[in-house]
């Protein structure tokens, strides 16, 4: 036989071991992420925006740092994203790398080359690759290992990176 009081008792206990749960749950959520800065800049070459460029921010030193992607706009800028679209990037420090390639039919003048190979290839009865690309900027800063672009994202502070690249 339960009394008037126990209930009351055992719904506040109730309520408040849902309440704990709820706010130790909310807690958890938020920590499971690590923290991102808001992050992005421009990529030029030859002093004229680069649009279509993938950007990849990769960590350096070890730490736990994630690496942070975007794509340039129309005017060569962007937004790193890490977790979600543009969220930033982790603080800490990074190898920046650039890259843009286009299909051989996208370009006249690397077209025009081109046909001239698949004309010869065809002659020697070699089997023409499907789709080709070539790369339009430097090399250089399509790989960790090559790359001279590096930045530092910092928490709370203006992450704004411009990276002018050359030949």
């Amino acid at each position: 036989m339960m009394f008037a009081g126990e209930r009351t008792d055992r719904v506040g206990l109730v309520f408040l071991s849902l309440a704990g749960l709820a706010l130790a749950t909310a807690g958890c959520s938020r920590s499971r992420l690590p923290q991102v800065a808001p992050a992005g800049g421009a990529i030029t070459y030859r002093g004229a925006a680069v649009e279509g460029a993938s950007v990849m921010f990769v960590p350096i030193g070890g730490g736990k740092e994630k690496a942070a992607t975007a794509v340039t706009d129309a005017s060569g800028k962007f937004q790193l994203s890490t977790f979600g679209q543009a969220d930033g990037a982790m603080p800490g420090q990074y190898k920046v790398t650039v890259f843009k390639s286009a299909t051989i039919a996208e370009s006249g003048d690397i077209e025009n080359q081109v046909d001239e190979k698949k004309v010869a290839m065809q002659a020697e009865g070699q089997e023409i690759p499907e789709v080709e690309s070539a790369p339009l900027l430097p090399e250089k800063y399509s790989s960790v290992q090559s790359t001279v672009l590096d930045a530092t994202v910092k928490e709370g502070g203006k992450n704004e990176f411009t990276f002018d690249l050359q030949d």
